[in-house]
């Protein structure tokens, strides 16, 4: 359902779009080394992308803001590698931020399921005592699975999933790149899955 909104949102939003002939010159301009040009296009999509960053988070400002700021710094590099590469800036940009908004909402009820500090968010929902004990009947289930993962597997799913922590920080504890860190995160998850349903 909120997908299905976010796509009509995405496709009714008209951006104020310059022509076509004014993005190439300042990607050139970047490419060139005018990092100052940088900015520039970012202007030219930067509210479209706060709008969906501001849908995924419940309309959390603060947390849109973040990710905002993020994708932004983000974009920077990720425009010098697509350079060979690139067909639409729009798409770029847009693909970084629904691949960035995805990954910080499946945290974030990963967090609010497997912790009981997640219901701090719904102060009129009491849990009763059977569903804390089932809340922490799943708990010891997952620590127990987790256990069974590979060391760096584990790591990387305690931390990234349990305790909210990025892959850049992760990373640089393992001392390896982030993507390494996002990829024993999803062998991890799958690994995980096989564990709890057998």
């Amino acid at each position: 359902m909120v997908c299905n909104f976010l796509m009509i949102m995405v496709a009714s939003s008209p951006v104020k779009s310059t022509a076509n002939s004014y993005e190439s010159e300042l990607l050139a301009r970047f490419f060139a080394g005018n990092q100052q040009a940088y900015w520039q296009l970012w202007k030219l999509y930067e509210a479209e992308i706060y709008r969906y960053c501001l849908v995924w988070m419940e309309n959390n400002v603060e947390e849109a803001e973040d990710l905002k700021q993020e994708i932004m710094c983000q974009g920077f590099s990720k425009l010098s590698q697509y350079r060979e590469r690139l067909t639409s800036l729009r798409s770029l940009f847009m693909t970084m931020t629904r691949n960035r908004c995805r990954d910080v909402s499946r945290r974030k009820r990963a967090i609010r399921y497997f912790t009981l500090e997640g219901n701090e968010n719904y102060p009129n929902q009491q849990l009763s005592p059977e569903e804390v004990a089932v809340r922490e009947e799943i708990r010891e289930s997952l620590e127990s699975a987790i256990a069974q993962l590979p060391p760096s597997q584990s790591y990387v799913i305690r931390h990234y999933y349990l305790k909210a922590i990025p892959h850049g920080k992760i990373a640089k504890v393992l001392n390896i790149k982030p993507a390494t860190s996002r990829k024993h995160a999803e062998k991890g998850l799958k690994k995980l899955r096989l564990i709890m349903t057998t």
